[in-house]
């Protein structure tokens, strides 16, 4: 549960900051190649996730100097990203009016103060609805953390719910007393952020400008 816990935290926070920051700079900064990169964008989320478990894993590796057993921040770094956050993010900064950058910048605010002060106050729909998703999707993360971690001290609740399904003996009770202590914090992390979270559901369905 800690290490869950931790590494679900910590994909969170990487996600609103980088997917958030990313998207600022594709929606209202201008830079040459913005067209093509925001093409990637929108291409690579139709890419299926299990098509790049490989190249994905031999990078993560390099990069944390790993040889034989990663740590957690082998599940953190590719959790801290999402190409999908980085979409919804850019969707919703769009239809903020430019008029509140303009005022921002003629009171002397630089790019990274109409971002912190004027862009992420407006943004509490989207900000709830992609750390609803985000929790969601490294709480109940099964495959990557199969992968990358072996050690059964390291392993997250999801993943290690497979060491209760044994050879010649199913420990049942103990697998749904797991199964129902994995649901409680999505659901109370739902039930916390209800109010924004269905307000950015409404207006990335277009019901709401």
């Amino acid at each position: 549960i800690f290490n869950t816990v931790f590494i679900t935290i910590c994909g969170t926070v990487g996600n609103l900051i980088f997917a958030s920051m990313a998207a600022y700079s594709l929606a209202k900064l201008r830079f040459p190649g913005k067209r093509l990169l925001s093409f990637l964008i929108i291409f690579l989320i139709v890419v299926p996730v299990e098509t790049s478990i490989i190249p994905l894993y031999s990078i993560v590796k390099i990069m944390l100097g790993l040889k034989q057993q990663m740590s957690v921040w082998g599940v953190i770094l590719p959790a801290a990203i999402s190409i999908f956050n980085i979409f919804l993010f850019t969707q919703f900064f769009q239809n903020i009016p430019t008029e509140y950058e303009e005022a921002a910048r003629i009171d002397g605010a630089t790019t990274l103060g109409v971002f912190t002060k004027v862009i992420m106050p407006l943004s509490k729909p989207i900000i709830a609805t992609v750390a609803v998703f985000c929790f969601i999707g490294v709480w109940n993360d099964y495959l990557w953390p199969r992968i990358v971690m072996t050690d059964v001290n390291n392993q997250t609740l999801t993943a290690g719910l497979r060491l209760l399904m044994g050879q010649y003996e199913q420990r049942w009770a103990h697998m749904i007393a797991s199964c129902l202590v994995s649901m409680v914090p999505p659901f109370v992390l739902y039930l916390c952020a209800q109010k924004y979270f269905l307000q950015g559901i409404s207006v990335q369905a277009g019901v709401k400008g």
